[in-house]
């Protein structure tokens, strides 16, 4: 017999039970049906594999939880928050996100993008000559063009020399120079048609004519190998013009031919040599080092030296290019990047070539084939010749003539099997540019006919899409029904509850006995570690009372000297709350005390009684409180407000069906994407998973392990790794299990709290889209040095930090006094021999002597970390040494900074960078929850009752 629960404060006429008979809905409210497969599909989002039944309990509650859910969306709509101009534009960006992967054009896209990458991993060397088209070229100029880059083909194919054909027929202009080579190129640096073909050909092949926008093409290709990746060289130029002298040459020979020979009596000039001689202004500031490059991006010569270094340091003989005589020095080299990491480069280049009008043609095509289009040939030829009898005149004539045009019988421009388009979806496709129609038209029919095609076929796409694909439109509703119940709990629940401070005092009077103080005790709490010798602390304080002032005396008579010898809070703690209080005699002032492996001091003051808390004083939890009194409020209202039937029958159909199977242990978690709580596998299923961990009734499986390698990079220890992982599991299933055991958990509240964290997390993400969209990141050094000059004391020193030279280098190494003079000295000439020094010589060494670093980083693993006294050291050593059994160390202090110090400018420029930054962030996101705000305000699309 068919069951319906009804929940309303008005009863429902036995009229609507018996229109009702047997219906597959699962629950109504005021008549709306929901998605039948919304419940399930939710319920069975998280789960992986099928496990034991999931309990009535939890699933009786869950599906409470469904319901309040629905009742908070249907509120919402009645509200009409689905037709604000913001929320249409905030869900519209975010399906146009999730359609992505679904349709037709991603799938083209993604195959363009391996595509190219997979020609990255090779470079082609080829010539060709080039046949270009004459001015205002007719058909029969091309069909002439076409014949004439056959007939040089057949020349080639003969055996007549490609390169002389190239210097006697081609257009090219640099053919009479380079005999129509153009040397090694990788994917994405020619046109692609240009590209497509040398790709496509044999070593030594011959294109037949490719056409691109310069002409036709024929390709020789003569090369191909993998692809050397990129290079950062430093060089030295001695520049020649296209027209100097004879004379004028034979002297910039003669120089870069010496400048070379020092370079071999001693390559360590090489600094002093560029910064003397080089005559290219901009690489010059810079040591000579111009940025990466690869195959393909500079001039061949330059190109073809640069990639025969084979070896860092190494240097060229003199290399000519038409911008002068070159010594070229290898700094350093990387392979092609990995995919991920080239993507987004690759995905500009695409939509800026031609690749991007081909993937939308192949797309429109495939739409076409899909929904089996018709398009109505003789009205389109009517429609063509209306557009060009307009051409140049008001857009709003143009209108009038479509208008009368789509008033005839035979008005339909496409048909297919899903839809069709008539003019009038031609007309409101014009208006959505122009609506007034109030300029020239000037457009021509085909680009316009093209452009409403792709439109309306994308559209009827993602229509077809949400229709015939349940995980497209369960993903959907779910983004578009959550973004409601964020806006509606927003507004009725968490943001009232946080401005309602009226409210707040009254709940607060009404609920003040769960605001309590226990008994508290004001104290100061000083920790020192077991070894630490604080006899002469715990001799002054045992005689001391307990003073606002006691803590900073204590930092003043004994941390001056060692700042680490103890750490010391005073402040008010609750007794019970604090193991260290407990067995304490609270009567007697002073205690000393033994605990996990420290040495503890305590002074006690004044002893608080329990007490209720003031307003004041609680306000962080009497909002959380405020806010669940708040929404609980509105679910009692809207369970009065709407009628709600559950077809209690088909909801047994779902509870028999998930009884069978294993619906997550945490139960729905609604909504959430991942749950990784109670995550649980059948003992019984797997048997060929190998079973790795175990905690009571929980196991942790190979197969739950075998991402963690391949997210690795190379240079990580996966047994470390997986080691690191087991143990953390272990950890958090020991404490699910103690909690299990000891509390009372109420997983409708941890539902409903997740539920909410969901949606705020959306909100949180339109936020940061729109806030990164808008921010402006560049900080200027006035900005940063204001902001410095008002807070350098809120960047206190947590460590000591110096500006250093330093050197690890062998004992029986030469030149030691070489070395100990270039570190004191202060002439800018020397620093580059002292670097020149460290790279000839050194195991390690940092020679950055304009940055700041933490001393404890600089003296990582060298016998300094056994002084204990760096604050007298730095005093009084200028230039440090120590040695080990095998090294020696060497360092140059130029400058420090001690603990509590203010910090140099350089040292915090990039956090006080971060924080203004932050602060722009934060404005931003202010500014644009006001103008939501004051928008939705102007156009009355919210109502406050009183």
């Amino acid at each position: 017999m068919l069951g319906i629960l009804f929940a309303s404060a008005t009863p429902v006429p036995d009229a609507i039970k018996e229109a009702n008979p047997l219906l597959d809905y699962l629950l109504k409210i005021n008549g709306e049906t929901s998605d039948k497969e919304e419940f399930l599909y939710i319920l069975n989002k998280n789960r992986q594999k099928d496990a034991s039944p999931i309990s009535r309990t939890d699933f009786e509650r869950n599906f409470e939880l469904f319901v309040d859910y629905k009742l908070k969306v249907k509120y919402a709509m009645d509200l009409g928050m689905h037709q604000t101009k913001a929320f249409k534009t905030e869900f519209a960006a975010f399906k146009d996100e999730l359609k992505k992967p679904y349709l037709l054009e991603n799938s083209l896209t993604e195959g363009e993008l391996r595509k190219a990458y997979s020609r990255m991993q090779e470079i082609v060397k080829a010539s060709h000559i080039l046949f270009q088209f004459p001015e205002n070229a007719s058909k029969e100029d091309s069909i002439a063009v076409y014949k004439m880059a056959e007939k040089i083909k057949a020349e080639a194919n003969a055996g007549a020399d490609f390169h002389q054909l190239a210097v006697k027929y081609s257009d090219d202009p640099s053919a009479s120079a380079n005999k129509g080579s153009l040397g090694y190129f990788t994917a994405m640096q020619m046109v692609l048609p240009f590209e497509e073909a040398a790709y496509n050909l044999k070593i030594g092949e011959i294109s037949a004519p490719i056409v691109s926008d310069f002409g036709y093409h024929i390709i020789k290709l003569e090369d191909r190998r993998p692809n050397p990746g990129q290079l950062r060289v430093s060089h030295l130029l001695i520049r020649v013009g296209a027209d100097v002298s004879v004379d004028e040459e034979a002297i910039a020979l003669n120089k870069i031919n010496q400048i070379h020979q020092t370079l071999l009596e001693d390559s360590n000039q090489w600094l002093d040599l560029v910064k003397t001689y080089s005559e290219d202004p901009s690489s010059k500031v810079k040591k000579g080092i111009i940025p990466w490059f690869g195959v393909g991006a500079i001039v061949p010569e330059f190109e073809h030296a640069a990639f025969s270094l084979n070896k860092i340091g190494a240097f060229s003989v003199p290399v000519k290019t038409e911008y002068g005589y070159h010594i070229i020095r290898l700094e350093a080299a990387k392979p092609v990047p990995p995919f991920n990491e080239v993507l987004p480069t690759i995905k500009s280049n695409i939509l800026r070539d031609s690749r991007s009008s081909l993937i939308k043609e192949q797309v429109l095509a495939m739409q076409k084939a899909k929904f089996k289009v018709t398009e109505n040939n003789q009205l389109l030829s009517i429609l063509k010749s209306t557009f060009a009898s307009q051409n140049g005149k008001p857009t709003a004539q143009l209108y009038s003539k479509l208008e009368e045009l789509s008033k005839k019988e035979d008005n339909l421009i496409i048909q297919s099997e899903w839809k069709e388009a008539e003019i009038a979806d031609l007309i409101a496709f014009l208006k959505t540019t122009n609506s007034q129609g109030n300029t020239l038209f000037t457009s021509s029919f085909d680009a316009v006919y093209k452009d409403f095609s792709e439109e309306l076929l994308s559209k009827w796409e993602e229509e077809q899409l949400y229709q015939n694909n349940h995980d497209y439109r369960q993903l959907v509703n779910e983004y578009r029904y959550g973004m409601l119940l964020f806006e509606l709990m927003n507004n009725e629940v968490w943001q009232k509850a946080l401005e309602d401070s009226t409210g707040q005092k009254a709940y607060f009077q009404e609920n003040n006995d769960q605001y309590m103080w226990n008994k508290r005790a004001k104290a100061l709490i000083l920790k020192a570690k077991k070894n630490q010798d604080i006899s002469n602390v715990a001799a002054y304080l045992s005689s001391q009372p307990l003073t606002d002032s006691l803590s900073s005396e204590l930092n003043k008579k004994f941390l001056e000297k060692n700042a680490l010898l103890f750490t010391v809070e005073q402040k008010t703690y609750e007794v019970d709350k604090n193991e260290i209080f407990n067995g304490l005699d609270l009567n007697q002032s002073y205690h000393e005390i033994q605990q996990n492996n420290e040495t503890i001091l305590l002074v006690l003051g004044e002893i608080l009684p329990a007490r209720v808390k003031k307003y004041e004083e609680t306000r962080g939890k009497l909002i959380q409180d405020y806010q669940q009194y708040l929404e609980k409020n509105l679910l009692t209202e809207l369970k009065q407000k709407y009628t709600i039937q559950v077809n209690e029958d088909e909801k047994e159909k779902y509870t028999s069906l998930l009884f069978n199977k294993l619906v997550i242990a945490c139960s729905i978690m609604l909504f959430v994407s991942s749950c990784d709580l109670f995550k649980m596998k059948n003992d019984q299923e797997d048997t060929d998973d190998t079973l790795v961990a175990t905690v009571g009734n929980a196991n942790l499986y190979h197969s739950d392990i075998d991402h963690i390698g391949k997210e690795m990079s190379p240079d990580m220890d996966s047994v470390e790794l997986i080691n690191r992982y087991v143990q953390s599991w272990i950890k958090k299933q020991l404490v699910i299990r103690e909690a299990s055991q000891n509390l009372t958990i109420n997983e409708a509240e941890i539902n409903r709290k997740l539920l909410d964290y969901r949606y705020a997390l959306i909100a949180y993400e339109f936020e940061k889209n729109y806030v990164e969209k808008t921010l402006n990141k560049d900080v200027t050094q006035e900005e940063i040095e204001a902001y410095y000059t008002s807070n350098n004391q809120n960047f206190a020193l947590k460590e000591i930090i110096v500006r250093t030279n330093f050197i690890k280098l062998e004992k029986d190494i030469p030149n030691r006094r070489q070395l100990e003079r270039l570190l004191n000295s202060n002439q800018e000439s020397q620093k580059e021999e002292l670097k020149d020094f460290a790279i000839r010589y050194a195991n390690n060494y940092f020679m950055e002597d304009s940055t700041w670093i933490n001393f404890d980083d600089i003296i990582l693993n060298t016998p300094l970390t056994k002084n204990n006294n760096h604050v007298q050291l730095l005093r009084n050593e200028k230039l440090i040494h120590v040695d080990d059994e095998t090294y020696s160390y060497y360092f140059k202090i130029l400058e420090y900074r001690l603990q509590d110090q203010v910090p140099p400018l350089e040292f915090v420029k990039d956090e006080i960078s971060k924080i203004i930054v932050n602060k722009r962030r934060a404005e931003i996101a202010e500014k644009l929850k006001r103008d939501i705000y004051n928008n939705a305000l102007k156009n009355n699309e919210f109502t406050i009752y009183e």
